[in-house]
């Protein structure tokens, strides 16, 4: 199966930043918002990749290359002079996606999603991947119930931005400048359109409120991460005695718990003898699923 990451959009919301960057570059952790889904596309086993690009395209098309570096193949559709915005932009990519179902994600999303949990039925034109409604789009985007999507008020979810196609759903589609969301209401009123719910990991980072909040989700994990390691390394071999302290504070009354994290770790070998002690910061964003915004734009 062939996958198209949408990447034209001009990120507005990110303010000065998007001048100069365009927001699929953005990093978060060591690595671009853009990389992180090739990245899930390859260990997912989906190698043959289609960017649109149309905002500062000359920086993703040379910072990404051909996806060698990346084990992927990438192929670009480029949008000139404007973007063709989300569904006008998969249309004009059809040539070459093919006439084969392909998986859409949004490149301005991260995600632990296993995307060989979402399939395409033989009668459906697209499958989408729902989670939690955010605080900002609190009444959802389509209702869900018993794997189908309708257009009613009953068990509203939100589109995550990932999704597969047929590409028989832009048949009698007159190309223009449109949104996917147009598209997918008037198949849903058809009852052309299935889904999944994720409840795991899901940041939407569409602006730098939100990238500030996964960055958060990063540290965080790294911070436990390393906890994890002192501790294993700590009390795996008896021979060698260690202890930590672990604390948790909220100072500020900033609303994010801020973990500090004070180890002295001691090892003793037969000539040498080590200490090192060593404090951590980490802010957590308070987000049980890490569920942030809408994956419609």
């Amino acid at each position: 199966m062939k996958a198209i990451i949408l990447a034209a959009g001009k990120g507005k919301r990110f303010g000065e930043i998007t001048k100069k960057i365009p927001k699929p570059l953005i990093k978060l952790g060591d690595k671009t918002l853009i990389e992180h889904n090739i990245l899930l596309l390859k260990d997912n086993g989906i190698n043959d990749i289609v960017i649109n690009v149309s905002y500062l395209s000359d920086l993703i098309i040379n910072f990404l290359g051909d996806g060698q570096k990346y084990g992927v193949k990438i192929n670009y559709s480029i949008e000139k002079p404007e973007p063709y915005e989300t569904g006008g932009g998969i249309q004009y990519a059809l040539p070459i996606l093919g006439n084969k179902p392909f998986l859409v994600l949004n490149s301005d999303i991260y995600t632990n999603f296993r995307l060989s949990d979402l399939s395409l039925n033989e009668n459906d034109l697209a499958s989408l991947v729902m989670v939690k409604n955010p605080a900002h789009n609190k009444y959802g985007d389509f209702s869900f119930n018993d794997g189908r999507l309708q257009n009613n008020n009953e068990n509203m979810m939100t589109y995550s931005g990932i999704g597969i196609y047929d590409p028989k759903i832009f048949n009698n589609k007159e190309f223009s400048k449109y949104k996917l969301i147009d598209l997918l209401v008037e198949n849903i009123r058809k009852n052309k359109v299935s889904a999944v719910a994720h409840d795991g990991i899901w940041f939407d980072i569409g602006d730098k409120k939100k990238l500030n909040i996964a960055e958060n989700y990063f540290l965080s994990s790294s911070c436990h991460a390393l906890l994890f390691f002192i501790t294993f390394k700590a009390f795996s071999n008896n021979d060698f005695p260690g202890f930590f302290l672990y604390q948790v504070e909220r100072p500020d009354g900033c609303g994010n718990a801020t973990i500090s994290i004070l180890f002295l770790y001691f090892i003793f070998f037969p000539t040498t003898s080590f200490n090192i002690s060593k404090s951590i910061n980490c802010e957590i964003a308070s987000l049980p699923t890490g569920i942030i915004s809408s994956g419609f734009k």
